[in-house]
């Protein structure tokens, strides 16, 4: 049995093989490149959904005002002609 490698010494001799190291090493990277990608597409989703949410509030926002502006000016019109004043 001594002429025999240990367990460790030929697991340790696989993963130096060129092609097992360049393949775990692709592996690797691609498994890296993966969640990076993954980490911006999400960060920028998030944004773009902030960003569509602002959008939303501020015109709802700007609705409000016209819709109150416009009430006011009807309320005005009304009591113009409630009293018969010419404008």
């Amino acid at each position: 049995m001594s002429s025999s490698m240990s367990f460790v010494a030929r697991i340790a001799k696989f993963f130096t093989e060129p092609t097992v190291a360049g393949t775990i090493a692709t592996a690797l990277l691609l498994s890296c490149t993966g969640v990076i990608s993954y980490w911006v597409y999400t960060v920028r989703l998030h944004d773009e959904t902030q960003e569509t949410s602002n959008v939303t509030l501020d015109a709802r926002d700007q609705l409000g005002i016209a819709l109150i502006h416009g009430l006011s000016a009807t309320q005005t019109v009304a009591l113009c002609v409630e009293n018969d004043i010419l404008l």
